[in-house]
């Protein structure tokens, strides 16, 4: 922003460094521009000084913008057509809220720690395993150690008889593992890093985003099918609720696509 830029506040430029206005003939403000620059931000900071010469009174504003850009960050704000307190009423959209954004965070986090080249102990926490006609997460029933930095052991002492659908599982989840049953263990081998193994990544990654994709949509469905059960539910209000829902759930959509598409650049040009 140069020195001649305008200002809302005023309605005349009366040079390169001092600016004022005319409101009436009995009040006469000047306004004057310093310039300072932050040291540590690169910013330049313009504080500008406003006073009347008939009173004691000094009024002091200031304006902070990047210079390299010139215009402050604007940020988009999520679309509100309800706000949460006027539909308490008829359903929790705070909870419907935080329940999606749940589902962003557990993808984040799975991107970070399960997405990896090389051998990592939590690329295998997302696998499931069927013991006794119940689901359970690989770790419940198996110890998971790394034994280099390209083999990991599964050792299944206390449950033998979930290795072979842990086996089953693991060989099925899209990340280009093939255990070897030891005994009561299994070995995982890491494949060697090749533009396959990182497609093979990038693939197991696109369908873990269309699982939180999933995982949405369903918490859409349940809080709309109560809110269908809800008595006295004026039906303009009912459509301006599903309407925020909606906005949720596109938000949530975009998110995992745009998070989904950083792991992607990552897997692929990591050396």
């Amino acid at each position: 922003m140069s020195a001649n830029a305008v200002i809302p506040c005023c309605r005349r430029l009366i040079g390169p460094k001092s600016l004022g206005y005319l409101p009436n003939k009995s009040f006469r403000p000047a306004l004057h521009i310093v310039r300072a620059k932050n040291t540590l931000s690169n910013d330049v900071i313009l504080c500008t000084r406003m006073w009347q010469p008939y009173t004691a009174v000094n009024f002091h504003t200031s304006v902070i913008f990047n210079k390299d850009k010139g215009k402050p960050k604007k940020t988009k704000k999520q679309e509100v057509l309800i706000r949460a307190e006027d539909a308490e009423e008829f359903i929790d959209l705070n909870l419907v809220h935080d329940e999606m954004l749940e589902v962003i965070e557990k993808l984040k986090h799975d991107f970070v720690h399960q997405f990896r080249i090389g051998a990592n102990m939590k690329i295998l926490d997302n696998i499931k395993v069927l013991l006794q006609g119940d689901e359970f997460q690989l770790r419940e029933v198996a110890t998971i150690t790394k034994k280099s930095p390209k083999l990991l052991e599964v050792d299944f002492v206390n449950f033998p008889e979930a290795l072979a659908s842990a086996q089953s599982a693991i060989e099925c989840s899209g990340m280009n593992l093939n255990p070897k049953v030891k005994g009561t263990k299994l070995e995982v081998l890491i494949p060697v890093v090749t533009a396959e193994h990182r497609k093979a990544l990038v693939k197991a990654a696109k369908f873990r985003m269309n699982e939180s994709k999933d995982e949405t949509r369903k918490i859409q469905k349940f809080h709309e099918k109560k809110l269908s059960k809800v008595e006295h539910l004026p039906e303009t209000i009912g459509i301006v609720i599903k309407k925020q829902i909606h906005i949720y759930v596109d938000a949530n959509l975009k998110e995992a696509e745009t998070i989904f598409k950083a792991k992607e650049k990552d897997l692929l040009i990591q050396q």
